[in-house]
């Protein structure tokens, strides 16, 4: 109905609106009529006191000069919502003070003039004549133009009209339509009503069995938080005047939390933090507390608590609830240290590897995993935001010549996944190097598939100084067959010098004889 009632009001206000830029269009063409009428009536009045020389005659000038002001001011407000109307009267107004200067002009120059009509005076007219007729088509083309306008208001206040009593008659309609949707709607939610109050008695039978397996599952759920390992409490904010939170108030506390505070349930609920344990403001845990519960983020650290004989370690988790938060201690003192111990065996392979110039990887089958130790991105040259490892990482550095036989061994390791070894060269920073790929199947637990542990060594040194001994044993075959060809010849060329000197040595013999 507010719907229908402010629609027909804009329609009215409309029809109402056009109305009155219909007059407002009629107001413009009279007081243009008004003001082109002073004018005529000014330039008559000159002209009949030209020829007569009656100064009678000069009152509708001076008439017009009077009123032309108001005339002029009421017809710029009146379009000064219209540009092009406004540029018309803008120099309608520079035509009509020529024409007044002109006739001021022609005036003067009668009265000091003894000739009925002088030359200048002639001139005058001839202007005043000229600019008249300017006027006189700029107020057709002003009214015109004004015309136009009021024929399109009219037009459109035309159809309105018309349109008026069908839209009043269907608005009429619309509301009682609406009146009569209103009444079956409400027939139709007294209906409902009726349905619900026999809902809501279900309902309240439904609510008190709630109730009671709410109640059940609030003490299973303190059952639970009693029996944890973990100490579990909770606190509801304190605050000052200028709402800053001073301290927390304990609304809750498991078992395993107040046997650690050596209290009972009655005795610690209800106190402040700071009354029980103001070690909690020396330590920072206070404004830990704090930051989570203005915040909402939650919190999670680790802290080392020592004493005389043990240290402990706790992992502790802040939440917010409400005005306040929950906080749980678990004690993580074995996966701690079990942890440390695997990062110092981490630092301490780290060590080897970069002593020992190595490096490894692990391929998770599963997943098709690839990881990569550091030692391995060392051996290559990279950091591990330059390579993601992948089997393509491999032969991404791999000799030219050398990489069929690296792409054979990877698909093989891929596809059996039994142990092997590869020796292969690659291009780190335009040198190349020569690296020995060892592998090994590991089965970490009976139900996961075999994954490979690799091992990536530089041998670098160990293939130069092979190449070096092989060098050296060439050579040194070499000179071994060069020794042995002049020992032949030497040999030869020595065999028979010694010949004749053991005929030398025989002779006396052979002639005694």
């Amino acid at each position: 109905m507010i719907a229908i009632s402010i629609v027909t009001y804009k329609s009215l206000d409309n029809y109402i609106k056009e109305v009155r830029a219909v007059r407002h269009s009629s107001d413009v063409q009279e007081a243009l009529e008004r003001l082109l009428s002073s004018v005529k009536d000014a330039q008559i009045g000159h002209f009949g006191y030209q020829l007569t020389r009656d100064s009678t005659l000069l009152l509708p000038y001076h008439t017009s000069v009077r009123e032309l002001p108001d005339v002029l001011k009421s017809l710029d407000s009146l379009v000064s919502d219209n540009i092009e109307q406004r540029q018309r009267l803008d120099t309608l107004k520079m035509l009509i003070d020529s024409q007044f200067r002109i006739v001021d002009e022609i005036l003067s120059n009668a009265k000091q003039s003894g000739l009925f009509m002088d030359r200048y005076e002639t001139s005058l007219i001839a202007r005043s004549v000229s600019n008249m007729r300017e006027i006189r088509n700029l107020g057709r083309s002003f009214r015109a133009a004004e015309q136009r306008i009021a024929n399109e208001r009219s037009s459109t206040e035309t159809g309105m009209r018309n349109i008026a009593p069908v839209s009043l008659l269907f608005y009429g309609l619309a509301s009682l339509a609406g009146i009569a949707f209103l009444f079956t709607r409400v027939l139709d939610e007294l209906e409902k009503r009726r349905r619900a109050e026999d809902s809501l008695r279900e309902n309240i039978l439904t609510l008190r069995t709630e109730v009671g397996v709410r109640e059940f599952t609030q003490k299973t759920l303190r059952n639970v938080i009693d029996n944890s390992l973990d100490c579990i409490m909770a606190f509801r904010a304190v605050r000052d005047k200028r709402n800053t939170i001073v301290d927390f108030e304990w609304i809750l506390a498991n078992a395993v939390s107040m046997s650690s505070l050596y209290a009972s349930e009655k005795t610690l609920l209800g106190k402040r933090l700071l009354d029980v344990s103001p070690e909690t403001q020396r330590d920072g845990l206070f404004d830990l507390y704090k930051g989570v519960v203005e915040s909402g983020v939650p919190s999670q650290e680790e802290r080392l608590y020592s004493s005389d004989t043990v240290n402990t370690w706790y992992n502790i988790t802040t939440v917010k609830l409400e005005d306040g938060f929950v906080v749980t201690f678990s004690d993580i003192t074995g996966q701690k240290l079990q942890r440390l111990l695997i990062e110092e065996r981490e630092v301490l392979l780290k060590d080897a590897e970069q002593v020992a110039n190595m490096g490894s990887w692990k391929w998770i089958k599963s997943t098709d995993e690839l990881i990569w130790s550091d030692g391995l991105y060392r051996i290559l040259g990279k950091s591990s935001r330059e390579i993601t490892p992948s089997w393509n990482s491999f032969l991404d550095y791999v000799h030219a010549e050398d990489r069929p036989a690296m792409r054979s061994f990877l698909a093989e390791v891929k596809a059996v996944g039994k142990a092997a070894r590869l020796e292969y060269r690659v291009e780190v920073n335009d040198r190349i190097r020569y690296l020995a790929m060892i592998l090994k199947p590991i089965q970490e637990n009976e139900l996961s598939q075999p994954n490979v542990l690799g091992t990536v060594i530089d041998v670098t040194e160990r293939k130069l100084y092979e190449n070096q001994l092989k060098q050296y044993t060439t050579e040194l075959k070499r000179s071994n067959e060069d020794l042995e060809q002049f020992a032949y010849v030497a040999s030869h060329d020595l065999q028979e010098p010694l010949r004749k000197i053991r005929a030398l040595a025989t002779w006396p013999r052979r002639a005694w004889h």
